[in-house]
């Protein structure tokens, strides 16, 4: 009696196990991947937000020097002048920034300007503080008497 050979329709075990071996090569390195994109992303999120606080902080400094008398008192001051600011990002992360204005006296010739350094940092054990380990961003400008 000859059996005559059916066609297989299912797949056998050494199919299957074939296959599960070829999917963990591609799943594995891709799974790596996509956590390191998140963490990236999540970076890439707070720098932009950080750059965003120490613009905004700077632009607003730069406003207000634009009035002759604030400018003349900020460039007599001995001290340097600090604006502080904080706020709150995705609900309970602190975000703080700070100005400081500083007279450059070295140029000379009668030309008044003073240094604006604007930084702005991720506060994470919330002591007011840029610490080692903290992300920040620092934005650096020099303004003119109006």
């Amino acid at each position: 009696m000859n059996r005559k050979r059916q066609k297989r329709i299912a797949a056998t075990l050494i199919d299957v196990a074939v296959g599960s071996m070829l999917m963990s090569l591609l799943i594995i390195p891709t799974l790596h991947l996509t956590v390191e994109a998140q963490t990236r992303n999540f970076r890439l999120q707070i720098r932009e937000v950080l750059l965003h606080q120490a613009n905004r902080l700077m632009e607003n400094c730069k406003s207000d020097l634009s009035d002759k008398h604030a400018f003349d008192k900020a460039f007599g001051s001995t001290f340097a002048t600090t604006m502080k600011d904080e706020m709150v990002w995705k609900q309970h992360e602190s975000i703080v920034s700070m100005t400081t204005i500083t007279p450059d006296r070295s140029v000379g010739n009668g030309v008044q300007l003073l240094n604006i350094v604007s930084t702005a940092w991720h506060d994470l054990n919330q002591n007011g503080r840029v610490d080692t380990g903290e992300p920040s961003e620092a934005l650096r400008t020099q303004w003119a008497s109006p």
